[in-house]
């Protein structure tokens, strides 16, 4: 969750706002800008729960398919794709705000009926990279399930997020995983906690309990994000 600008919230607000997007393609070191103008397509499918019934002690990958002009050059499959999202209403305009880190699964190179040359991208987040054995380690079990959860963070470069390391207070010991893979390992420590791994838009390593969701994204919104509002009162919907 993001503590956004007083010009996002001004702007939300705002009747006569609309979003923007923007991609950044890490091409081994070496940055590529896809503008909005650039780009033809772009869904993101990121879930905090399996199946139809909420479920626990799963980890979830999230998904990007993205359509964009292709750039001067190729880019390489692995390559990292970080959508961003500001809010304007052609006037003013807000900070850009991340919308997950994702690595290039697939990429296919064509024209599109007006004779543009296109690349259609699928990628997943760095959940992807937990199907890995657990790491061979020197160190004592068992050991507590926050240092196992940031030995998997480690492994696979990405950090945790500081609300996960705040949850997580039980500390229970986890015996050691040979020959578990590291999703294994890290769904079984979000069971312990009524809950599931995904990795949030900073493309931080993030346990989201059942009880866990910030009250505000409770909130019944229209397409655009605005508030529906009765009575001058925003409507919450509540877990019974």
């Amino acid at each position: 969750m993001y503590d956004v600008s007083q010009t996002w919230q001004t702007l939300i607000a705002d009747e006569l706002h609309w979003f923007e997007v923007k991609v950044v393609i890490d091409e081994d070191g070496t940055p590529i800008n896809v503008p909005a103008s650039s780009i033809f397509d772009l869904s993101i499918q990121q879930r905090a729960f399996s199946g139809e019934q909420p479920t626990v002690g799963a980890c979830l990958s999230a998904e990007i398919d993205l359509k964009i002009l292709r750039p001067g050059s190729n880019i390489p499959r692995m390559a990292s794709i970080s959508p961003y999202v500001c809010v304007t209403n052609g006037t003013t305009t807000s900070e850009w705000i991340p919308q997950g880190k994702f690595f290039i699964d697939t990429r296919e190179y064509s024209q599109n009926d007006d004779s543009l040359n296109v690349v259609t991208i699928h990628g997943y987040d760095s959940m992807l990279k937990t199907e890995d054995s657990y790491p061979d380690t020197t160190h004592a079990w068992p050991m507590s399930d926050i240092a196992v959860v940031n030995e998997i963070a480690t492994t696979i470069g990405v950090s945790v997020d500081p609300r996960t390391t705040a949850l997580m207070t039980n500390n229970y010991q986890i015996s050691a995983p040979a020959g578990y893979s590291m999703r294994e390992v890290l769904g079984n420590i979000a069971a312990m906690y009524c809950g599931n791994f995904i990795m949030n838009y900073d493309g931080e390593l993030l346990l989201v309990t059942i009880d866990s969701y910030p009250p505000e994204t409770s909130y019944i919104v229209t397409g655009a994000g605005n508030p529906i509002t009765f009575g001058g009162d925003r409507i919450l919907v509540s877990a019974i």
